[in-house]
Formats: structure tokens, C-alpha cells, sequence
């Protein structure tokens, strides 16, 4: 049997691209998703009434600042919003993303498909 060791390396950074794409992507969800909880109601820039549960986007600004940078050793999901860490100090979408998102199955099933 013979291993091509770059198509490897290849599928490998592929892999690893895709999934914190994925995670990125699990990230939004969790902004968009009515699962926050809030006291009381807020009437929101749009006018709407926001009650609780409820997501936490307002004028998208938050959710629009995600930067996604990947390299070849490591990867950073981040929101450039000026107030995205007081949010998540209350509100943490991020985090719990993470924690719900499994990365490693999450790369078995990219690196699978990058060599299949």
C-alpha cells in the first residue's frame, strides 16, 4: 500500500478548515436561536417586543462582526461588535457553541469526505 503524504496533508488542512467553518456557523445559530434568557421585555430598534426566551439579535451588528481566520496550525472565531464581550459575558453564544459543537466528530466526517 502506498500513502500519498501530501494528498494527506491536503485533506488534513481541508478537514480543519471545514470544520471551524462548521463551528463558525454553529456560532450564528446560537446568536439567532430563541434560547436567552432576559428579564422582562425589550422593545428592540425594529419595534419589536422581545421577551424571554429570546435570540440575541437586535441590529445584526453583533452577528455581522463574526472574523473567522484560519491558518495552518490554528484557527480563531471572533466578533469585532465594540460591545460583543458584554453580551457574551450575559449571553455567552460563543461558548456555548463550542461546547455543543463536537469538533473532533465534526473533523472525522470533513476528512472522511476529503478522502473519499
Amino acid at each position: 500500500m502506498k500513502i500519498d503524504l501530501s494528498k494527506l496533508n491536503n485533506a488534513i488542512n481541508q478537514a480543519f478548515s471545514d470544520t471551524v467553518k462548521e463551528v463558525a456557523t454553529n456560532a450564528q445559530k446560537a446568536l439567532k436561536a430563541k434560547r436567552w434568557r432576559w428579564s422582562g421585555a425589550t422593545v428592540r430598534r425594529s419595534g419589536e417586543i422581545a421577551t424571554s426566551p429570546r435570540n440575541i439579535i437586535d441590529t445584526g451588528i453583533l452577528y455581522r462582526s463574526q472574523q473567522v481566520r484560519i491558518d495552518r496550525k490554528s484557527a480563531s472565531i471572533s466578533y469585532s461588535a465594540k460591545y460583543s464581550a458584554i453580551v457574551h459575558r450575559d449571553r455567552p453564544w460563543l461558548s456555548t457553541a463550542l461546547k455543543e459543537s463536537d469538533a473532533v466528530k465534526i473533523f472525522a466526517k470533513h476528512l472522511k469526505r476529503k478522502l473519499s
